[in-house]
């Protein structure tokens, strides 16, 4: 399924609404037969394109609700269903994902909970190579019991693993307010 279809920006629903509205109007002013005939074709592709962004998930709908499952395995404390999302050739900073145990088992020895939000859908690059893959951008909280926040600013790649499913190949943190200068989570490589 092609991206426009999967996922069609706010700017396409907009212009078929508009183009619906302009051709309502054109119909009831003339009540022509061939202007009632365009108020279908124009209604009927706006149904399509509804129809196929509810029923077909892109591979940036996909990576957002990855990240949402990320989010729910570390605050619930399983490494394990954690560890599904993160493809096999993951690799943080030059170091294979291994290496993120520990900080995520710090990061629940502390109870902390994180929150995702702000999933900036204007910064989505889909980038070509020998696998399908996309980066999406967000912004995230982990919070500990004390209070403690710990913000950031993350860009992460999901690549289409052999069984079709996307899954987090690569991840850099950034200062939350800057955006461009790189940051790591505290206790991790």
């Amino acid at each position: 399924m092609p991206i426009w279809l999967s996922d069609p920006d706010t700017t396409t629903y907009l212009l078929l609404i508009v183009l619906l509205i302009a051709a309502l109007g054109i119909w009831l002013r003339s009540r022509k037969r061939g202007a009632g005939f365009v108020v279908g074709i124009v209604a009927l592709l706006l149904l399509a394109l509804y129809l196929c962004d509810r029923l077909y998930e892109s591979p940036r709908e996909e990576s957002v609700r990855k990240v949402q499952l990320m989010v729910d395995a570390f605050n619930s404390n399983n490494w394990e269903q954690f560890q599904q999302h993160l493809s096999h050739g993951t690799l943080v900073r030059g170091v294979t994902v291994l290496v993120l145990k520990p900080t995520f088992q710090l990061g629940t020895r502390f109870n902390a909970k994180v929150t995702v939000w702000n999933f900036d859908r204007g910064s989505v690059k889909y980038l070509t190579g020998p696998e399908p893959a996309v980066e999406i951008a967000f912004d995230a909280k982990a919070q500990a019991l004390n209070g403690e926040m710990i913000p950031k600013h993350v860009r992460a790649t999901f690549v289409r693993d052999a069984d079709g499913q996307y899954r987090v190949q690569n991840f850099k943190t950034f200062n939350i307010l800057s955006k461009n200068s790189e940051e790591p989570i505290p206790g991790a490589p």
